[in-house]
C-alpha cells in the first residue's frame, strides 16, 4: 500500500512537471468560410467586423454593392450564425441609400443585456457623418438613427460596454479631436459629448482607441503631430480620472524616429495592452508594449513582426482572452500567397510566437476583426479580393493546461477549495469571481460553477453538487478560478 502511493506521488510529480513546462500547441486557422454569397446583383462585400453576442455567438457587418446597369448603390448588412460559423442566416439591412457614390464603413458591433446588436458605422460621401443604429427584436430589423454627427474625417468608430452597461463611443469629431459619448440607457440615447484634450497635438485621421483601466481611469489613443517635437506623426493618449468628463495633456507614447500610428489598445485589469504600426523609409514593423499599472508607464516596445516590404498601413488589430492570451492580427498583402497575418503571447506580452497566416491570397481586415469565444476558438473576419466576399476564417486553440501566476489583481479565493468535497465551502473577497471550473488532463470540463451559482462579496457558498453522479475516477484535475480579468489555475489529485 505504502509503495502504491509512493508511486502515484511520483505519478502526480511528474505530471505536473510535464504540464508545467510545455508550451502551448501550434494554431492553425481553417480555409475561408464563405460569409454571404454574391447574388441578386452584388458585386462585392467589404469592411467586415465581428463581435459575440451574450450566448457566444457570431455576429457581422459588412458593406455590400449592388449594381443595377447604371451604378452601384452600397448596403450595410447584419449576418450571424449560431453553430461557430459553420453556417450563417438572418441577413438584414442596417442601412442603404439608392444614391450613387454613397459609402458605409463599418465601425463597431456591440451588443446590449437583451442581446440586441448595436452598431456604429460610417456614412461617407464628403463630409462623413458617424451613425449608431440599434436593433429592438435581436437583429431581424434596425430603427431609425439612435446618434449622427458629422465631421470632415475619414474616421472609424469604437464603441464598447464597460461593467455597469455604460455604453462608450469615441470618433475623430468635427473639433479635429477625438470626441467620446456615452449612454446610459443601453444605446437608446447619447446624452454626454466631451471632447479629448489634445494641447497642440493635431490629430490624424486614423484609428482612435478608447480603453477602461483596472483603476476606472479611461485611456484614449489617437495617432498625431506635435510640430514642436516632431515634423511626423506619432501615437499619444490622453487620460481621464472622471468617466471621459475632462481629459489630461496628451502624452507621448512613441518617442522614436519613426512614424507610428493605428494604436488599438485592449485592457486586462491594471495591465494596458498596446499593438501599433511603426515605419521609416527603409523599414516597417508591428510594435507591442504594455503597461502594468493602468498607463502610468509603458514598457519599451518589442517588434512582433518585421514588415519591411509592406508600403502600407497594416492595420493591427489586438484582442485578450485569458485562456487563449494576447492574439493581434494584421494584414500582409504585398505578394499574392499572404493575407491576414496572426500573432499571439501566452505569457502576458513578454514575447510572440511567430507569424502564421490566417489565410492565403489577398485578403484585407478592417478594423475589430479578430474576437475569441470562451470555448477559446479565434474567429478572424476579412474580404477576399478575388471572390469579393467576405471570409471567416476560424482556429481552435487547444487547453494550455500549465501554471500561471497567482495574481491578486484579477479572482481570489482565500484558500483553495477541494472540488470534490460536496460540502465545500467557497470564501471570496470581492465580486471579481465569474467562473469555477474543473478540467481533466485532457482538457476535458468534468464540472463547473457559472457566474449565477456564485454569490459575490463576503460570502461563503458551496459547490451545490453531487459528485457521486458523475461517478469521479482518481486522477489528475485541473481546477481554474476565473475572474472579470484575470484567471489563475492549480492541479490536484483526487483518490478515491
Amino acid at each position: 500500500m505504502k509503495n502504491s502511493i509512493f508511486t502515484m506521488i511520483l505519478l502526480l510529480n511528474f505530471l505536473i512537471f510535464l504540464f508545467s513546462t510545455s508550451n502551448a500547441q501550434p494554431i492553425q486557422f481553417s480555409p475561408d468560410i464563405v460569409i454571404d454569397t454574391l447574388e441578386n446583383m452584388a458585386i462585392r462585400q467589404h469592411f467586415p467586423v465581428i463581435s459575440l453576442d451574450q450566448h457566444g455567438n457570431l455576429g457581422i457587418i459588412y458593406s455590400e454593392t449592388l449594381w443595377n446597369g447604371q451604378y452601384g448603390t452600397d448596403y450595410f448588412r447584419y449576418i450571424r450564425s449560431d453553430d461557430g460559423g459553420q453556417s450563417f442566416y438572418g441577413k438584414s439591412t442596417i442601412e442603404g441609400e439608392p444614391v450613387p457614390g454613397i459609402d458605409y464603413t463599418s465601425g463597431t458591433l456591440v451588443y446590449d443585456t437583451l442581446n440586441n446588436p448595436i452598431v456604429s458605422y460610417i456614412f461617407y460621401n464628403w463630409p462623413s457623418k458617424v451613425i449608431i443604429k440599434k436593433s429592438h427584436d435581436g437583429g431581424n430589423s434596425f430603427g431609425s438613427r439612435l446618434f449622427s454627427e458629422w465631421t470632415y474625417l475619414y474616421p472609424l468608430f469604437n464603441l464598447f460596454f464597460d461593467e455597469n452597461n455604460i455604453l462608450y463611443g469615441v470618433f475623430p469629431g468635427i473639433e479635429d479631436k477625438p470626441v467620446v459619448i456615452k449612454s446610459y440607457d443601453q444605446g437608446e440615447t447619447y446624452p454626454e459629448r466631451h471632447v479629448v484634450y489634445t494641447d497642440s497635438v493635431y490629430v490624424a485621421p486614423e484609428y482612435i482607441s478608447l480603453v477602461k483601466c483596472g483603476n476606472g481611469d479611461f485611456l484614449c489613443f489617437y495617432s498625431g503631430i506635435n510640430f514642436s517635437l516632431f515634423n511626423n506623426v506619432h501615437v499619444f493618449y490622453s487620460r481621464s480620472t472622471d468617466g471621459c468628463a475632462t481629459w489630461g495633456p496628451p502624452v507621448l507614447f512613441d518617442s522614436t524616429d519613426k512614424r507610428s500610428t493605428w494604436p488599438t489598445v485592449v485592457t486586462n485589469g491594471d495591465d494596458v495592452y498596446v499593438a501599433y504600426f511603426a515605419s521609416t523609409s527603409s523599414s516597417a514593423e508591428i510594435l507591442f508594449s504594455k503597461s502594468n499599472n493602468n498607463g502610468i508607464f509603458f514598457e519599451q516596445p518589442i517588434c512582433i513582426t518585421d514588415l519591411t516590404t509592406v508600403i502600407w498601413n497594416p492595420t493591427p488589430d489586438i484582442t485578450f482572452h485569458p485562456e487563449v492570451g494576447i492574439c493581434v492580427i494584421w494584414d500582409k498583402s504585398i505578394t499574392p500567397d499572404v493575407g491576414v497575418q496572426f500573432s499571439r503571447s501566452t505569457n502576458y506580452g513578454n514575447s510572440f510566437s511567430s507569424p502564421i497566416n490566417v489565410n492565403y491570397g489577398v485578403h484585407y481586415k478592417n478594423n475589430h476583426a479578430i474576437a475569441i469565444s470562451d470555448s477559446r476558438e479565434i474567429f478572424v473576419v476579412s474580404k477576399d479580393t478575388a471572390s469579393r466576399q467576405v471570409v471567416l476564417n476560424k482556429a481552435q486553440v487547444p487547453l494550455a493546461i500549465k501554471e500561471t501566476p497567482v495574481i491578486t489583481a484579477g479572482a481570489e479565493l482565500q484558500v483553495w477549495p477541494n472540488p470534490f468535497n460536496a460540502t465545500v465551502q467557497l470564501s471570496t473577497k470581492n465580486v471579481s469571481v465569474r467562473r469555477i471550473t474543473i478540467f481533466n488532463l485532457v482538457g476535458e470540463v468534468v464540472f463547473s460553477v457559472p457566474d449565477s451559482e456564485i454569490i459575490h462579496g463576503r460570502n461563503k457558498n458551496r459547490w451545490r453538487f453531487h459528485f457521486a453522479e458523475k461517478k469521479i475516477s482518481s486522477g489528475v484535475y485541473i481546477i481554474q478560478v476565473q475572474g472579470k480579468y484575470r484567471q489563475y489555475s492549480r492541479k490536484i489529485l483526487y483518490l478515491k
